[in-house]
């Protein structure tokens, strides 16, 4: 069994970068990951440094004797960069350069941030700042690792090259497994956009207790991580746990779901003018707060809850997305609506009672008259 002892775990992260080759085919196991959690429970200050912890590449075989069949690991990667809290961006022209070259983002629940590399066999060329600058603290960079190229094997030349293209994490072939269940996902099909991706999910599965910056990377509910360690981002299908694969495939169903609804029910009032088709979900900065847009009306944030939830979840999640567009106070602040499949199997729009005295053809908030 694998053990580091306090001492050395207390010497080895004090301003440093800790490198820690681990090779094995259980990157998450309780042992190896006993270590991680020691130090990110004791005093920040204490502990600024980097963890890398490197493994080998996803589904590896291994090899015995030329007359043996190989061993095949079905394993996961694990390979990931641990940065303190004010060492890494959470930017997201910087989250985004990377993931588009197979380096994502998550957000520990010890204040650490955690970018995982991609689970293909791949070198990954990066720019890194020091942990400690010794010079002027004007001088101190915290954008965190850079990834300048990413470089697979090609054995026609037998050497590593450099791609430029996004390494494939299963999202495409999830979300395209049938015609119906891909019409909610029109318009979320860009993977050099993850975090648009998963926002847009974030709010059609229904805001829960938000804040207003619920939508930057390191507070976004789908990139925190537990102690566990598990990556639960509906465009990584790369982890194997099987509840954060169930979880992505629920979350996932209620966008496809969504999808439908907006082609296919009555819509309420407040978002009537996105029925009849031509409704699509999305996300964009230009309007952080809203997931459903169509062109000549004014955007709306819709949620489906699934089938049958109960009350106070319905209202709770209600009342925050209205909340929600009332705080950002532009023109489509009344333009919310939340639906859940009833128990009879029927799509029911919830009553948001603080709706009730607001006009909902898009008049002034004054008016007492509906559309």
């Amino acid at each position: 069994m694998w053990r580091v002892d306090a001492a050395t775990t207390k010497k080895l992260s004090d301003r440093t970068i800790l490198i820690h080759v681990q090779l094995n085919p259980k990157p998450k196991h309780d042992d190896y990951r006993r270590y991680r959690t020691d130090v990110f429970s004791r005093s920040a200050n204490l502990t600024n440094c980097d963890i890398v912890c490197l493994n080998w590449a996803q589904d590896m075989e291994q090899y015995e004797a030329d007359s043996k069949t190989p061993a095949k690991w079905d394993n996961e990667s694990g390979s990931a960069w641990y940065l303190p809290d004010g060492r890494c961006s959470v930017k997201d022209a910087e989250v985004i350069s990377n993931e588009a070259k197979g380096l994502y983002y998550t957000r520990h629940d010890k204040k650490r941030h955690v970018l995982h590399f991609h689970y293909d066999e791949a070198v990954f060329a990066l720019t890194v700042p020091k942990v400690v600058q010794d010079g002027p603290a004007v001088h101190d960079v915290l954008v965190g690792p850079i990834v300048d190229a990413r470089l697979i094997w090609d054995e026609t030349t037998a050497a590593w090259v450099e791609t430029n293209d996004c390494p494939e994490t299963g999202w495409s072939s999830i979300i395209n497994a049938d015609p119906d269940f891909a019409a909610g996902f029109e318009n979320l099909q860009d993977v050099q956009n993850r975090l648009y991706v998963e926002r847009a999910i974030s709010l059609s599965c229904g805001p829960h207790k938000i804040s207003e910056q619920w939508h930057r990377v390191d507070k976004l509910d789908v990139c925190q991580i537990q102690e566990s360690e598990v990556v639960g981002r509906a465009t990584l299908q790369l982890d194997r746990n099987a509840v954060a694969k169930e979880n992505r495939q629920r979350r996932l169903g209620k966008v496809a779901v969504l999808g439908n609804i907006l082609r296919n029910e009555k819509l309420p009032l407040p978002i009537k003018d996105l029925g009849g088709g031509g409704a699509s979900i999305s996300w964009s900065p230009d309007s952080p707060n809203t997931n459903v847009t169509k062109a000549g009306v004014r955007p709306a944030l819709v949620a489906y809850l699934g089938e049958s939830p109960a009350p106070d979840v319905v209202k709770n999640i209600g009342d925050a997305a209205f909340e929600l567009l009332r705080k950002e106070n532009k023109a489509h602040k009344n333009r919310v609506a939340v639906c859940f499949r009833t128990a009879a199997g029927n799509i029911k729009f919830a009553d948001i009672k603080a709706q009730t005295d607001i006009a909902f053809d898009g008049s002034s908030m004054t008016s007492i008259t509906g559309g």
